[in-house]
């Protein structure tokens, strides 16, 4: 035995071989991994916006939209002062 140790071609080739070995395992088990299904998640486009709570019908715009005035909360809109969109 002597008295330093060494490294030889025949250390590098086994250590060469365990990690291609490892990583060829590793390989194989994400190629036959079974998928499992995930649920989308939850965003505010899918969620229905909240509805104003009115004891009559409100009256409805052109472009489908009830106006401000209609589904305020009480005192609010009622101030007989409207706003522009778009200034």
């Amino acid at each position: 035995m002597r008295g330093r140790w060494g490294i030889t071609a025949q250390h590098v080739t086994v250590v060469a071989l365990v990690v291609a070995s490892a990583l060829a395992l590793a390989a194989w088990w994400v190629v036959r991994a079974r998928p499992e299904p995930v649920s989308a998640p939850v965003t505010a486009a899918s969620v229905a916006p909240p509805q104003a709570v009115t004891s009559s019908p409100a009256p409805v715009t052109e472009a489908g939209v009830p106006p401000v005035e209609s589904v305020a909360p009480p005192g609010l809109g009622s101030t007989g002062v409207t706003s522009s969109v778009g200034l």
